[in-house]
């Protein structure tokens, strides 16, 4: 139940929602009962303004933040990725961000942290979302400094490739450092969920 992934869409939502819940009362029962009781209607509520929102209306709103926030980002901002050096600082900012966010909810206990841990999700989701931006722009610019992209540019520049084939065989470079990317990702993902598992 509370194993579902790794990162900001897995730990970081649950011990949300996990102290959201505990944090909350079911209205039925009133101001003081347990969302989890034996005798719990299935409904559960927070304080929120002058009256309450149900939990899961709490998690849909900080999703929808999050969102807004990323568009916002990725439409203006964001595109500064694909020009300069500029990218792999911004690049390193939202790692740290989301890193510290991430290692900064593990110090979140108790039920009545959980709008910071609504905040410090949302920190994460939206700086994780910013560095998969970030670190995908990187590929292009080390794909045209790699052996093989070197001896292309020199190749073309000596007249030996036509431009096209030259622009082709860089488009391939690029995608093989993605895949060698997904590939590394994907093995990572798969050991620290399997790892996480068995000690559960």
């Amino acid at each position: 139940y509370f194993v579902q992934g790794v990162g900001p869409l897995g730990y970081s939502m649950t011990l949300f929602q996990s102290l959201a819940v505990r944090a909350g009362y079911d209205p039925v029962n009133g101001p003081g009962s347990s969302c989890s009781a034996p005798d719990a209607s299935g409904k559960c509520v927070l304080p929120w303004g002058k009256g309450t929102k149900s939990v899961n209306s709490t998690v849909l709103v900080a999703n929808g933040a999050s969102f807004a926030i990323m568009t916002l980002l990725f439409t203006t901002v964001n595109s500064i990725a694909d020009y300069g050096s500029f990218g792999r600082w911004i690049l390193l900012v939202f790692t740290v961000l989301c890193w510290g966010a991430q290692f900064a909810s593990m110090s979140l206990t108790t039920p009545d942290r959980w709008g910071l841990a609504m905040a410090l999700y949302m920190l994460g989701f939206i700086s994780y979302g910013a560095t998969l931006v970030y670190y995908a722009a990187l590929f292009p610019r080390l794909a045209r400094n790699t052996p093989h992209a070197r001896r292309l540019r020199e190749q073309y520049e000596r007249g030996e490739i036509s431009a096209e084939e030259y622009q082709r065989e860089e488009s391939m470079e690029t995608n093989r450092i993605s895949n060698i990317s997904t590939a590394h990702s994907n093995i990572g993902y798969i050991i620290t969920v399997t790892t996480v598992r068995a000690s559960v």
